[in-house]
């Protein structure tokens, strides 16, 4: 049994975030959702693929 690094609750299969490194509840899985001290917008894969300068 794990504990969720955000919410303290108690989970059998934690979400591990690709950022931190840190364990999750379903609830807190995603960057956004516990305040990933690592994570920035930059990281979001929709600003990929053109629109910026030079296209």
């Amino acid at each position: 049994m794990y504990r969720c690094n955000d919410c303290g609750s108690d989970t059998k299969q934690p979400f591990e975030c690709d950022h931190c490194d840190q364990r999750f509840c379903s609830d807190h899985r995603l960057p956004e959702n516990h305040n990933c001290p690592l994570f920035s917008t930059d990281d979001d894969i929709s600003n990929f693929g053109g629109g910026g300068p030079g296209t």
